[in-house]
């Protein structure tokens, strides 16, 4: 009812008052009128316990150009958040591949030389050949090595490049 009255006082001064939001406390109204007659409204205004509050730059021009502009940055923000929620989803899913994919990626590691190895070996049954181009000094640890692998159960024989393979020994 004071509201009601208030409207109709702002009326008689030349003032147009338009509720927009309503509560049981409080109500919000947009006051428009001469720019001249501000200051004589405004002791009204503050008995009333009136607040006043900037209107956001996003509201300055036509009704019709705000509107269009807010619907579009309703709807980039809208695709934003459909992307974000999107990630949210896959996220979890992404590290669970990530995880298999470096167990995978070690595990291929791993075998890399027992691949490489693969065309060099010949076998039948358990018994297994492998050729290949060791640096002369490398023969005895490497016989070494094959003694702490096979114990006894292995023969090494080296012998110097022949000429027609010395373009294929790696350096």
């Amino acid at each position: 009812m004071n509201v009601r009255r208030f409207e109709e006082a702002l009326g008689l001064a030349g003032y147009v008052a338009i509720r927009f939001f309503s509560s049981e406390e409080q109500v919000h109204l947009i006051i428009a009128g001469a720019a001249g007659q501000a200051r004589q409204i405004e002791q009204v205004l503050h008995a009333a316990g009136w607040r006043t509050m900037e209107v956001p730059a996003e509201f300055h021009g036509r009704p019709d150009e705000v509107r269009r502009e807010l619907g579009a940055r309703m709807a980039q923000l809208a695709d934003r958040q459909a992307l974000l929620d999107e990630r949210r989803r896959v996220e979890p899913a992404q590290e669970k591949l990530r995880e298999r994919l470096l167990e995978a990626a070690h595990v291929l590691a791993r075998a890399a030389p027992y691949a490489e190895l693969a065309g060099l070996m010949r076998g039948h049954g358990s018994l297994a050949t492998l050729s290949g181009w060791v640096p002369k000094e490398q023969l005895p640890s490497l016989k070494q090595m094959l003694t702490v692998s096979f114990g006894k159960r292995f023969a090494l024989y080296a012998r110097d490049p022949r000429a027609d393979e010395r373009l294929q020994v790696p350096r």
